[in-house]
């Protein structure tokens, strides 16, 4: 579920239209606290951080930032190849 939101939200961000991923990705991050999984949630955080961009970039960079160090812990370097 954590993916298939995930990707509804970063397409959209690609589509220039973030607005419209946003409750994808809001949902993502509810679906990825309940697994418990720093990958799950590392990308939760990055889809979020992605549509939020533009309305709110410091929002956006925590986020980025939680996901890195969510990532780094479970030694999962997608993230910083992604970046």
């Amino acid at each position: 579920m954590v993916w298939t939101l995930f990707y509804v939200a970063i397409c959209h961000a690609a589509l220039r239209t973030p607005e419209e991923g946003l409750p994808a990705a809001q949902e993502s991050v509810r679906v990825a606290e309940t697994t418990a999984n720093p990958t799950a949630r590392s990308m939760a955080r990055y889809a979020l951080g992605l549509v939020l961009k533009k309305s709110e970039p410091g929002r956006a960079l925590a986020l980025f930032d939680e996901a890195a160090e969510l990532a780094a812990s479970a030694q999962n370097f997608w993230w910083h190849a992604s970046r």
